[in-house]
């Protein structure tokens, strides 16, 4: 394989953009023919007005070897968190916290062609109902402190919304998984029945067990919740405050 065909497949694994495909495959050809424009007969850059003017300045430059290889160094150094594999999932803005574990996006988001959603239930998770003082509405702060009025991913974990209207997902705030940020703050608990085929079980798991171990949030010894909020709800008279 040439310089040339291996620079631009590194390019390609690592999701850099076409630009700098670009750039890094013309300045091989250069290096190894001496001429940039050879870069412009390339099928993917063919008739490129950026391609020419690129042309141009390289072959002013006219790259050493230790010019190339220190330009391939400081793409790696200015272009790391591009190169950073994107979160899974659509992206949402969201526009109100409703609970612990239920947001509600700004707009309708289409899932597929059958389902479009504006409720999200954060799934494996269960939090406080608002009703459970303190630990209900500190676990709805601390999900609003995450995600309110941003700009998240939503990572389906079931193909229908459920009896609520919501859609059952993991939400992502840049690369933070806020199902497991709630969990290592204690603000709520994990729901085992769901961990199953869970992509992210092991991680939601230690996160949990870090909170119970430094007795954070609803693992507090000297406040903790006794009741979980399937028995609260199943045991007040009071209608919960709170979706399950």
């Amino acid at each position: 394989m040439g310089i040339s065909a291996l620079l631009a497949k590194v390019c390609e694994i690592f999701g850099i953009t076409k630009i700098f495909k670009t750039i890094a495959v013309f300045i091989s050809i250069h290096y190894a023919q001496g001429k940039g424009a050879r870069l412009c007969a390339l099928r993917d850059v063919r008739n490129s007005t950026a391609c020419h003017s690129i042309s141009k300045i390289i072959d002013q430059i006219r790259p050493s070897p230790s010019w190339v290889i220190g330009l391939g160094v400081g793409f790696s150094l200015l272009l790391g968190n591009s190169l950073q594999a994107q979160p899974p999932g659509m992206p949402a803005t969201v526009d109100r916290v409703q609970s612990g574990q239920t947001l509600e996006l700004l707009y309708p988001l289409p899932i597929n062609s059958a389902l479009t959603v504006d409720k999200i239930r954060l799934s494996a998770i269960t939090a406080p109902d608002l009703k459970q003082e303190p630990w209900g509405p500190e676990a709805r702060n601390c999900l609003r402190d995450q995600v309110q009025r941003q700009v998240v991913r939503i990572e389906p974990a079931s193909a229908n919304a459920d009896s609520y209207g919501r859609l059952w997902a993991n939400v992502w705030w840049g690369d933070r998984l806020i199902n497991e940020t709630l969990l290592e703050a204690g603000c709520v608990f994990l729901d085992e029945a769901a961990l199953a085929h869970h992509p992210h079980r092991e991680k939601l798991i230690y996160a949990q067990e870090r909170a119970r171990i430094l007795g954070l949030g609803v693992w507090n010894p000297a406040q903790p919740l006794r009741q979980s909020p399937d028995d609260f709800r199943r045991s007040t008279a009071v209608a919960p405050a709170s979706e399950p």
